[in-house]
């Protein structure tokens, strides 16, 4: 029991640790003045930094992925709404729901420029909007997969 306890309070010192050698160096410290003040190695508030660092972007990775998943619940429940007005064929709501198709599509990472042709005043060479709705929807498909998982 001693050695679980142990160890646990030594990662707990170590949390600690690696949150001051942030905070130190955050207000201009050296590595090693750093070291000095801690009393610990050169090496040692080297590891601790990049293990705050790492821990900073999981932080910041998680925070994203969880807007990016609020974002895409509002833009599913604005096309909801809209749905009524789409089928009644109404443009003013085609043109919402397509901006909403838009935004999600950057979301996920599917709304790459891309270079095109010159364009007849037509738009002949554009890709059809059925091909825009079917990878947008192919796209949801493996973000809903890959949420699953």
């Amino acid at each position: 029991m001693k050695g679980i306890v142990g160890a646990a309070g030594k990662r707990e010192a170590m949390a600690v640790r690696r949150v001051q050698v942030l905070d130190l160096r955050i207000a201009g410290g050296s590595m090693r003045s750093i070291a000095r003040t801690l009393g610990v190695t050169h090496g040692t508030v080297v590891r601790d930094l990049q293990a705050a660092l790492a821990d900073l972007r999981e932080q910041q990775d998680q925070r994203a992925a969880d807007y990016k998943t609020l974002l895409l619940e509002r833009h599913e429940r604005n096309y909801l709404k809209l749905h009524t007005q789409l089928e009644a064929g109404h443009l003013g709501a085609s043109d919402r729901a397509l901006r909403i198709m838009q935004e999600e599509a950057k979301l996920l990472g599917l709304y790459a420029p891309e270079l095109h042709a010159q364009t007849t005043k037509a738009g002949d060479d554009l890709p059809p909007l059925s091909d825009l709705m079917e990878r947008f929807a192919h796209a949801r498909h493996r973000q809903e997969d890959s949420e699953a998982q």
